[in-house]
């Protein structure tokens, strides 16, 4: 075998080798991973639901002792008859709970998405529950 030959032969033998490891990763690429791991939380999922379904029955019933304290933007009476106002003149008003999840930026937080009706269109939303100290917190 002359050099010629040598080095044809060894250019293939590399070009084999390069070309088995691209399939193979692409392969290996390929592969569905599943969906991304939900974070560990403190917070019960059944728990955070139950907490926006009730804040919406406080909201219809006008019930500001229900709504202080809970939701984040209605820190007093005078915020949360202003926050009621708002609410009745869009007609906000719960439509479903479409699921709940972990928040993954705090362990003591929910992510619940939730179909809510606005001046007569539903349209989703993420509204985040928070537990702490037995105290649950409502942020849309």
């Amino acid at each position: 075998m002359n050099r010629h030959e040598v080095r044809r032969r060894s250019v293939s033998i590399v070009g084999g080798v390069l070309l088995s490891a691209l399939l193979f990763g692409a392969a290996s690429c390929s592969e569905d991973p599943g969906p991304p791991a939900r974070p560990a939380s403190n917070v019960e999922l059944p728990a955070a639901r139950a907490q926006v379904r009730s804040l919406f029955v406080a909201i219809e019933e006008r019930d500001c002792t229900r709504i202080i304290g809970r939701l984040a933007l209605a820190e007093d009476e005078e915020h949360c008859q202003e926050f009621l106002h708002d609410a009745a003149e869009h007609r906000i008003r719960l439509v479903e709970i479409i699921e709940a999840h972990a928040d993954g930026r705090d362990v003591d937080a929910a992510i619940v998405r939730a179909a809510v009706e606005r001046d007569g269109e539903t349209q989703q939303v993420m509204i985040r529950v928070t537990h702490q100290d037995e105290r649950w917190t409502i942020a849309f």
